[in-house]
């Protein structure tokens, strides 16, 4: 029972923040009815269930019956997921070590969604992830230097990757550098190793479905998102 809860918590948080990444780069406010993005309709309250209501109307709107993007509640059933696994994972959750793990959670899932609908993030949201560094036990002066330089060092490097080769987006070169700040540089490549896995198993299938478009912008935090996760479920 307790990981059904935490499960339907982890597709909520996801539906939530599938509104908010779609919302509020458009300026829009998160209160008020949820809208069908294609006639604008007001949407009724089972429509918006996570997962179900997408399962309902087979993928449909049901006001017009035009497509909706399956990549949200996919993530919705991923972050439910993966929160489980992630708590069952860490057990049992003490401060600051629940606090944490559930931080990282929310913006690396609210920065997937966002990179998901739009191919960017904000920087600005990774503040919280770096913040979560001093709640780490035993930190050091020495070790914080240590990390300091070697997410510098990733930004610099994976920044001037990406820059010559356009196999990265800023977005991925921040979260990497992030990421290896916090924890190390094997989490980082062994994220890199996973995300890239995932992607391409992901393109594999499109491709054989005839769907693969090679121009077509690629979201890549996701996949990081999911490849992190990994990790860190032992």
């Amino acid at each position: 029972m307790f990981y059904l809860c935490l499960g339907l918590l982890g597709t909520c948080l996801a539906s939530f923040m599938g509104c908010a990444a779609q919302r509020l780069p458009q300026g829009r406010s998160l209160l008020g009815r949820s809208s069908c993005d294609t006639c604008g309709q007001t949407l009724a309250w089972h429509d918006l269930l996570p997962i179900l209501g997408f399962l309902k109307t087979g993928g449909k709107a049901r006001c017009c019956q035009a497509p909706i993007d399956p990549g949200l509640p996919l993530a919705e059933l991923l972050s439910g997921l993966v929160l489980c696994a992630l708590v069952q994972a860490h057990l049992p959750l003490t401060w600051p070590n629940g606090f944490v793990l559930m931080t990282w959670f929310l913006v690396l899932l609210g920065l997937s969604l966002l990179d998901h609908c739009y191919q960017f993030i904000y920087p600005v949201l990774l503040l919280p992830l770096v913040a979560t560094y001093w709640l780490r036990p035993g930190l050091s002066l020495t070790t914080f230097y240590q990390a300091v330089l070697l997410g510098l060092g990733l930004l610099v490097g994976l920044g001037a990757f990406a820059k010559v080769t356009q196999g990265l987006g800023q977005g991925d070169v921040y979260v990497l550098s992030v990421i290896g700040f916090q924890f190390g540089l094997a989490v980082v490549l062994w994220t890199l190793i996973f995300g890239c896995g995932l992607c391409l198993l992901v393109c594999l299938s499109h491709y054989l479905r005839g769907r693969f478009e090679p121009n077509a912008p690629l979201a890549f935090i996701p996949y990081l998102t999911i490849g992190l996760a990994l990790t860190q479920i032992r």
